[in-house]
């Protein structure tokens, strides 16, 4: 640095140059290109002059640390712009990625929503494989469905007989015991004759007259298959003859009975009776009770239970017999939840499976 001092007439006095003193220093500088300060008690000013070094190293050395500060800083904000953007665009392109493959026909794709940093993206994520697992749900139980009827229609075809091949043969055999003196033989060639024509009928819905009168003939039958050491007795009023039911509800109930009631029948007073009531107007209750072995609590929670989880599925289940199930699970999808079967029962006094139908009709099942 150069360091020159004046006096009040401007004339150097003092300097580093010993060259300088006694100028005046208009003569050797330009006074307002050097830093000075001028004493208001003595009126002399002193005059600093840095050189072109040291004006080139103190801006280096101020510089380079205020550059490299700012290089820092601006590798920060790139990295944090590319994390920024990686985090949100990276889920978003895949989503999109994805929907293409939907788009395809491809519904078993789901979504990793750990992957999402975002509340909005995460929601996004989950309502794209809710609605995935929802559309592949609704393919795989309409896939099923269109097979259960593929089935059906083949067992239907395979199990088709004549009508009036049937007809005429249970004729005959009719009239062969009426020749022959066996009525035992008429009556179930009769009540035979009269079940499968009930069964070929194509309504869904029959009035409960029809139901009762089915029922009966199957109670002809089965009166002479356990020779008249079970009692069938029907006890509904006739005013209820006429409410709409689903067809074959009753048989398969008391098949049940028959099955599981009296697997060993110790006395004559055995018997199976069919009752029924209206309920608040809205329901009408069909009860089928039997004063046979009984079952055990745990065994009639565990059935109502079964039950419960038949009437939740989405469909009938084709390898399910023609029993308590099936009847419960027809009933709660042609009527609603509400409507089905309900067992109770109590060892050594028998079961009661209450029929809860609606009074107004229902849609086909």
């Amino acid at each position: 640095l150069s360091i020159r001092l004046t006096d009040p007439d401007r004339v150097v006095i003092a300097s580093t140059n010993p060259n300088e003193y006694g100028r005046v220093i208009e003569e050797l500088v330009v006074p307002t290109q050097m830093i000075s300060q001028q004493s208001n008690y003595s009126g002399f000013t002193i005059y600093i002059e840095p050189s072109p070094t040291y004006l080139s190293h103190s801006l280096r050395s101020t510089l380079v640390p205020i550059l490299g500060i700012l290089a820092a800083i601006l590798l920060l904000f790139g990295l944090l712009t590319i994390t920024l953007l990686h985090r949100i665009f990276f889920p978003l392109k895949n989503l999109t990625a994805n929907m293409r493959l939907v788009g395809q026909g491809n519904f078993k794709l789901r979504l990793d929503e750990d992957v999402c940093h975002d509340d909005d993206i995460r929601e996004v994520y989950h309502g794209f494989n809710h609605m995935t697992r929802k559309i592949d749900d609704l393919i795989t139980n309409r896939y099923e469905q269109l097979l259960l009827l593929k089935s059906a229609q083949l067992q239907s075809l395979t199990y088709q007989i004549n009508p009036h091949f049937l007809y005429n043969t249970l004729q005959t055999i009719e009239a062969i015991a009426e020749v022959r003196d066996t009525p035992e033989v008429q009556i179930i060639a009769t009540s035979l004759a009269q079940m499968f024509r009930y069964n070929l009928k194509p309504e869904n819905f029959v009035p409960l007259s029809d139901e009762l009168c089915h029922l009966e003939s199957y109670f002809s039958i089965e009166r002479i298959r356990f020779r008249d050491q079970i009692t069938f007795e029907i006890d509904i009023a006739p005013g209820l003859y006429s409410l709409p039911i689903p067809k074959f509800v009753l048989q398969p109930i008391v098949e049940n009975s028959l099955i599981h009631a009296f697997k060993r029948i110790s006395n004559t007073d055995s018997a199976i009776r069919i009752t029924g009531t209206i309920i608040s107007d809205q329901k009408l209750i069909l009860y089928v009770s039997d004063n046979g072995i009984g079952m055990e609590p745990n065994l009639v929670e565990a059935l109502n239970h079964k039950l419960a989880e038949a009437g939740a599925a989405s469909m009938i289940q084709a390898k399910e017999s023609i029993g308590l199930t099936n009847v419960h699970q027809r009933l709660v999808n042609c009527c609603g939840a509400e409507y089905g079967l309900t067992i109770t029962s109590h060892p050594g006094e028998g079961t009661c499976v209450a029929i809860s139908l609606p009074l107004s009709p229902c849609t086909d099942p």
